[in-house]
C-alpha cells in the first residue's frame, strides 16, 4: 500500500485517469469517483447531514483519505459545493481539497481559496502540480505520528520491510531530519529571471537588506535559450524574511545586476533542493506500459501533452527573448542620449563658452553641487 490516500473526483474519464496516473508516479494510493455525490458517500458524508455516521466514522479510520482533488464544473455538485460540504463537517475539515478547472476565472479561484481549498490549478494537471501537494498531504499524516509506537506500527502496515525494520528511536530522527528539511524549504525562496551575469555575491548582496541571507545557489539552464535568465535558491535565516522577499518583489520592480526585466519570487517547494533527505516510508515505483495496458492511451496523451506544452514554452521564451533585446536596445539609446546631453554641458562650461555667453547677454552663471 501507498502512503498517501488520495480520493479525485471528476466526471470526465480521461482527466480521472489521469489524475490516477500522475499521483500513483508519486506512490499515492488513488481512489476516483466521477461525481460530488459520490465522494461524499464514500467520506460517508450525507449530502444533507454534516454528520458523519459511526459506521461512516469507522470506515474512515481503516481508509484514511489524505487529500481530495475535484474538478470544479461538474453536473449536480459542483466541486465549490463538494469543497464547502467538506470544510463544513467537524471530522473531515481537515482534509485538505484541491480543485481543478479547465477555465481561468479570478473570482472562481479566490472564492475556492477564501472556502478553505489548498490549491487551485488548471487543467491539464501536471506531475508538478501534484508534487506540490505533498506537503499538505503530510500534514494529515503527521497527526498520526504522535507517539514512537504509532509510528513504527504505521511503517509495519504501509511500507517495505526494510523501512518495518527501524526501530522507534531511529524513525523518530528520521522524521526529526525531514521536519528540519521542510523548515528549511519554508525559509528558501525560488527566484528567477536573474541575469546570466548575475554571481552568488550579486545576488547576496541584493537580497541582505531583507534579513540574513545563509546561502544562495544558481540553478544552471542547459536546456533553456541562450541568453534566458537564471534562478536561484536563496536560504534566509527564518520564514519571515523570505515572505518579506517574495512580497516586496510581488510588489514592485526588483533589478538584479542590470537585467532588462525584473526578477520574480516565490516559495520554495521540497522538489527544488536537491539535498532533500529521504522521506521516512516513500517507495518509488517505475513501472513500463504494454500498448495493451488500460493506462496506455492515458499515458500517451500525458506525452503529447508534454510536447506541444514545450513547443509552446519555447515559442514565448523566443518572443520573450526577442522584446527583450528590444528593450534593452532602447534602454542604451536612451542612456546614450542622455550621457551625450550631459557632455555637450560639461564641455561648455569648461571650455568657458557659457561664461563667455552670459557676459554678453549680462547674466551670472553658476554650478550647483
Amino acid at each position: 500500500m501507498e502512503e498517501f490516500h488520495v480520493l479525485a473526483v471528476d466526471d470526465s474519464l480521461i482527466d480521472r485517469k489521469l489524475i490516477e496516473r500522475l499521483f500513483r508516479i508519486s506512490a499515492c494510493q488513488v481512489t476516483t469517483v466521477d461525481s460530488g455525490n459520490k465522494a461524499l458517500e464514500f467520506l460517508g458524508l450525507h449530502q444533507h447531514d454534516p454528520c458523519v455516521s459511526p459506521h461512516a466514522q469507522q470506515n474512515l479510520q481503516e481508509v484514511e483519505v489524505n487529500l481530495v482533488i475535484t474538478d470544479y464544473c461538474m453536473p449536480g455538485m459542483t466541486g465549490y459545493d463538494l469543497l464547502k460540504k467538506i470544510k463544513e463537517s467537524s471530522s473531515l475539515k481537515n482534509i485538505p481539497v484541491v480543485i481543478m478547472s479547465s477555465e481561468n476565472v479570478p473570482s472562481r479561484i479566490s472564492r475556492c481559496l477564501e472556502e478553505g481549498a489548498e490549491e487551485f490549478f488548471l487543467k491539464p494537471a501536471r506531475l508538478a502540480d501534484v508534487n506540490k501537494l505533498k506537503s499538505h498531504m503530510m500534514k494529515t499524516k503527521c497527526k498520526s505520528f504522535d507517539e514512537p509506537e504509532k509510528i513504527v506500527t504505521k511503517v509495519n502496515q504501509e511500507s517495505s520491510p526494510e523501512i518495518a525494520n527501524i526501530s522507534s528511536g531511529t524513525m523518530e530522527a528520521l522524521f526529526e531530519e525531514y521536519a528540519a528539511f521542510e523548515n528549511k524549504v519554508k525559509r528558501t525562496v525560488y527566484i528567477d529571471n536573474l541575469s546570466p551575469l548575475a554571481k552568488e555575491s550579486v545576488v547576496k548582496a541584493a537580497l541582505d537588506q531583507f534579513g540574513t541571507v545563509i546561502q544562495v545557489k544558481l540553478i544552471r539552464t542547459y536546456l533553456e535559450l541562450k541568453g534566458m535568465g537564471r534562478a536561484a535558491l536563496v536560504e534566509m535565516q527564518n520564514g519571515d524574511e523570505a515572505k518579506a522577499i517574495i512580497s516586496e518583489i510581488r510588489n514592485s520592480p526588483f533589478m538584479i545586476s542590470g537585467m532588462p526585466r525584473p526578477v520574480r519570487a516565490r516559495p520554495a517547494v521540497v522538489a527544488m533542493l536537491d539535498d532533500r533527505p529521504r522521506k521516512p516510508g516513500r517507495r518509488i515505483m517505475c513501472c513500463w506500459l504494454k500498448s495493451s495496458d488500460p493506462d496506455f492511451e492515458v499515458a500517451m496523451k500525458m506525452k503529447r501533452v508534454v510536447r506541444n506544452h514545450a513547443k509552446e514554452a519555447n515559442f514565448l521564451l523566443k518572443r520573450q527573448l526577442e522584446e527583450e533585446e528590444q528593450l534593452a536596445k532602447k534602454q542604451s539609446e536612451s542612456l546614450n542620449a542622455i550621457y551625450n546631453k550631459y557632455e555637450l554641458i560639461e564641455h561648455v562650461f569648461n571650455s568657458g563658452t557659457a561664461t563667455r555667453l552670459a557676459k554678453h547677454y549680462k547674466m551670472s552663471t553658476y554650478v550647483r553641487q
